[in-house]
């Protein structure tokens, strides 16, 4: 749905590990995404701008909830 993501696709990896002490987490995240529109002139709503915005926010939330339920784990 582009209008709720405005991505033609995109592909998450996330590893949590131990970190360096008892009480540290390490968390790798890695991320491949395309902009709604991949055509050569997409429609503000649909181009790299509005993808990596929407992108970037989307990312945002996971990492924060995954921060906060490690949180509560230690």
């Amino acid at each position: 749905n582009v209008k709720a993501l405005p991505t033609s696709s995109y592909s998450v990896s996330v590893s949590v590990t131990q970190g360096a002490s008892p009480e540290a987490t390490e968390v790798t995240f890695k991320s491949r995404f395309y902009r709604g529109d991949t055509g050569n002139t997409p429609s503000e709503n649909l181009n790299d701008e509005a993808a990596v915005k929407a992108m970037n926010a989307y990312f945002k939330n996971g990492l924060d909830g995954l921060k906060k339920f490690l949180a509560t784990k230690q």
